[in-house]
């Protein structure tokens, strides 16, 4: 190899390490925010996981509890959206950037993202973000063929919109199923599993 080709690898190695050095909170919110585009779009999969392990790898660096929240709350819905059987392919051969991700233990996975967000949001609770995450582990809970902790995130999901709007002001949106509010749409999803009466857990 010549002394040229050699200064050359040096020089975009260097670059290439300064790069990852100036990551900062500008470029992870920047990526959470691509990452929940393309995440609504239905797109481009790969880089909606790329984008977020970089994310909760650097915030758990700076220990900045709100942007794990948003991250995890990603990964959450990444894993346990449609868009991952479109691209069974992909995922199964090349597999995640998240630590242990598989194309089989995805809703495994989206259950761990989805407590995370859980447990990093702090003491002035969101209750909208809560019933989607919520929402989201009851998902993940239907697909892992888990009646009891699918029924018990259901009655969270219930527990955090019944607070969001206490005097059942809630809003009218348009759900599957002929429902209006999204209390209706829970009620609906625990008479659908088959839900005895099940207590929250907080």
């Amino acid at each position: 190899m010549s002394i040229k080709t050699t200064l050359s690898i040096v020089a975009v190695a260097t670059i290439l390490s300064g790069c990852e050095a100036t990551y900062d909170q500008a470029k992870a919110d920047k990526d959470i925010f691509n990452a929940a585009r393309l995440l609504k779009k239905g797109v481009t999969p790969g880089r909606i996981d790329y984008n977020l392990n970089r994310v909760i790898e650097y915030c758990n660096q700076i220990q900045n509890n709100e942007c794990l929240v948003v991250a995890h709350k990603y990964y959450g819905h990444f894993y346990v959206s449609p868009l991952l059987t479109k691209h069974k392919k992909f995922f199964s051969l090349w597999g995640f950037h998240d630590p242990g991700g598989t194309y089989e233990n995805r809703y495994q996975h989206a259950t761990e993202h989805i407590l995370k967000a859980l447990s990093y949001n702090g003491s002035e609770v969101n209750y909208d973000l809560q019933t989607q995450l919520y929402m989201s582990l009851s998902t993940a809970y239907y697909a892992l063929g888990e009646k009891d902790k699918e029924c018990e995130a259901l009655a969270n999901a219930l527990l955090a919109r019944t607070k969001l709007y206490p005097e059942g002001n809630e809003p009218i949106e348009h759900l599957p199923f002929n429902v209006n509010r999204m209390s209706e749409f829970i009620k609906h999803e625990q008479k659908r599993v088959g839900c005895a009466k099940v207590l929250p857990v907080k």
